[in-house]
């Protein structure tokens, strides 16, 4: 992942999600122990990059998953 230019924390976000795809971001948050508002700006990188995908929860729209692409 680093000769994608990957720094340490999306690195660290594609590894929990290869282990665990279809995360919601407060999960990714508890995997990195970071605040969410953190782990919601790295998600949003990386779906600007194209490297995952974010959908709403059907049932809570107040929950946003996150999978590989």
């Amino acid at each position: 992942l680093k000769a994608y230019g990957l720094d340490n924390s999306r690195r660290q976000i594609l590894l929990a999600l290869k282990s665990n795809d279809n995360a919601s971001i407060s999960d990714l948050s508890k995997t990195l122990i970071s605040k969410i508002s953190t782990t919601t700006k790295i998600v949003h990188r990386l779906e600007y990059e194209g490297l995952v995908e974010t959908m709403n929860c059907k049932i809570d729209g107040r929950f946003t998953r996150v999978k590989l692409t």
